[in-house]
């Protein structure tokens, strides 16, 4: 049987209360769960008025702008 090599070239993460992996730790340390009024739309149809956003991220920051 071939065995595949895999290659682990960085680690990242996004997530509702921090961005960036040093920034979440201490989101986690410090207890910050991130869980907020939902913004990115309009909640009144429905009875769930709360979400974890990850509204710090910027994809055009890393992924560049759209052509």
């Amino acid at each position: 049987m071939e065995q595949n090599k895999i290659v682990i070239t960085g680690v990242g993460v996004v997530a509702p209360n921090a961005v960036g992996k040093v920034n979440f730790w201490e989101a986690l340390k410090s207890g910050a769960n991130g869980i907020k009024p939902i913004t990115l739309f309009d909640t009144a149809p429905y009875k769930i008025k709360l979400a974890g956003e990850a509204t710090e991220f910027d994809p055009a920051a890393i992924l560049g702008q759209k052509a």
